[in-house]
């Protein structure tokens, strides 16, 4: 009778445990990264805001030296408003959805994808973006301020002007470019991390939200 209800007993356990809901590998990831060092945590959430920065100081040294070059004095603000806010913003939200969430929803697992992705956002976004950006708004300035048009077509000014900014920014290019990589090396070595860490154990309140 005791092994009868030994093995009842057992059942029922196996039952319990079979209806409770298997935990997702991105509910996995997201518990395991709440338990995650504070600076490392911080560092993984705020990576795209690292790479938005680059971009930021990128379209304001572009903003400078097309500045200089066009020799447009006024409506500095005005002018360097958009050429560092847009490409921090996007920089941000380009990185954020394409590298940082699919990492942490469990859909990114290949190391190369990641790093070619942040590389790619980091020079297109965060370097080529506001260095053209920079020149097409400057090159709208002049027929403003110096009351000249602009010979020839805009965009091909704009290209011929961009040319002396990107060999004046190659260094700084080459720092955004080698800053991207590492940044999604360190997101994606803190994702093996997360994978080899422990599954924390949920209760039951926690599985109803």
């Amino acid at each position: 009778m005791g092994d009868n209800m030994k093995e009842q007993s057992d059942g029922d356990t196996n039952q319990t445990s079979a209806k409770e809901p298997a935990m997702s590998i991105s509910q996995f990831l997201y518990q395991n990264h709440k338990n995650l060092p504070r600076l490392e945590k911080f560092f993984f959430d705020y990576a795209s805001s690292f790479m938005a920065a680059n971009s930021f100081a990128c379209g304001l040294m572009a903003h400078n030296f097309f500045r200089r070059a066009l020799k447009v004095r006024r409506y500095y603000l005005l002018s360097g408003l958009p050429v560092t806010t847009v490409p921090f913003l996007f920089t941000n939200l380009y990185h954020e959805l394409l590298v940082t969430q699919p990492l942490l929803e469990g859909s990114l697992t290949c190391a190369s994808c990641a790093v070619m992705r942040g590389g790619y956002i980091g020079i297109c976004m965060g370097g080529v973006a506001p260095i053209l950006l920079a020149g097409y708004v400057n090159l709208m300035l002049v027929p403003r301020y110096q009351r000249t048009q602009i010979p020839g077509n805009l965009v091909q000014q704009m290209i011929s002007f961009a040319k002396p900014a990107f060999i004046r920014l190659k260094y700084f290019l080459l720092f955004e470019a080698i800053a991207s990589v590492a940044i999604t090396t360190r997101q994606f070595a803190t994702l093996e991390k997360l994978l080899e860490m422990s599954p924390v154990v949920q209760t039951q309140a926690e599985l109803k939200e």
